[in-house]
């Protein structure tokens, strides 16, 4: 989840190119339950600093030869990280060791607020994850009461915000085209996320509901 809370409380950031394993390189839920088989046999089971300690940069070297973020993902981050009560964080079906792993292969860690993301371990179904994800911005950061935002690639994204009541921001970037997101009721259907101006003025009327 790119978690914005002014606000927005939003979803997710990244993926990647190349093969299937490759795609979960970052942060969309849909393709994060398809790690790269090296990530799967570190994370499943291992502890985090099993992790840090042994397989950690070869995943993230493997990662970074087989995929790559998708193109304005890092100039987005970088944009809502200074916006004043904006979070973004994470939401996926991925182990929290997992998405770390994917994410610092990219150098994209240190722009979201991952104590406040939601994991597979936490829930099995996307909307419960959603809640767990406004739970913890709650207790930790103090937040109550916001708009959340998803930013998504797929059909399942779009249901998980509208039955929450959460916001949606559907990007093309992934299996889904356009007319896809568009036909699961997604109000708002971006090709990519090359439009950090627009993206933003969108996450902005999102955080005035």
């Amino acid at each position: 989840m790119a978690c914005k809370s002014p606000g927005p409380t939003s979803a997710q950031p990244i993926s990647s190119n190349g093969p299937t394993a490759s795609k979960a390189a970052c942060t969309y839920p849909s393709q994060l339950h398809s790690p790269s088989p090296q990530v799967n046999k570190a994370g499943r089971g291992a502890s985090a600093p099993a992790l840090s300690a042994g397989d950690v940069p070869e995943c993230s070297v493997d990662l970074r030869a087989r995929g790559t973020a998708l193109p304005g993902v890092r100039d987005v981050l970088k944009a809502v990280s200074v916006r004043e009560g904006w979070i973004s964080s994470v939401l996926t079906g991925n182990i929290a060791a997992n998405a770390r792993v994917k994410l610092s292969a990219f150098e994209l860690d240190p722009l979201l607020d991952l104590s406040v993301g939601a994991y597979g371990e936490d829930a099995v179904q996307r909307p419960d994850l959603v809640a767990v994800a406004r739970s913890r911005v709650h207790q930790l950061r103090g937040v109550r009461g916001v708009p959340v935002v998803l930013v998504g690639d797929t059909p399942r994204d779009v249901e998980a915000a509208l039955s929450t009541g959460s916001g949606i921001i559907a990007v093309a970037s992934g299996i889904h085209s356009e007319e896809e997101l568009t036909a699961a009721e997604a109000p708002v259907v971006l090709p990519d996320l090359s439009d950090t101006a627009g993206l933003l003025e969108i996450l902005a009327g999102f955080a005035r509901w």
